[in-house]
């Protein structure tokens, strides 16, 4: 997959070091994946959630939240967001 919105992920990381190492497996083994479908998706990452056209994937044991769009025919994940769990909660909650 390529993988679109890799300022985020580095962004993210400076303000949350701890995020980091996580974050960069994430991102090693998704831009070596080939997804066709979500449940392709799930096949590798089984705790990601799928929320309309957002795919959700759960970062550092469910720490943080990466919020994107994966476009399967294009082979590409589209970063949306990155948030800390607490964060993602707030926005889910208001």
């Amino acid at each position: 997959m390529q993988i679109k919105g890799r300022h985020l992920i580095e962004a993210f990381g400076k303000e949350h070091p701890h995020a980091r190492n996580p974050l960069e497996r994430w991102l090693t083994i998704s831009s070596k994946a080939s997804w066709k479908t979500p449940r392709d998706v799930k096949a590798v990452f089984s705790d990601v959630s799928f929320v309309g056209q957002t795919t959700i994937f759960n970062i550092g044991g469910n720490k943080y939240r990466l919020l994107s769009y994966v476009l399967y025919p294009k082979q590409t994940v589209l970063i949306n967001n990155i948030l800390t769990h607490e964060d993602y909660d707030k926005l889910t909650i208001a």
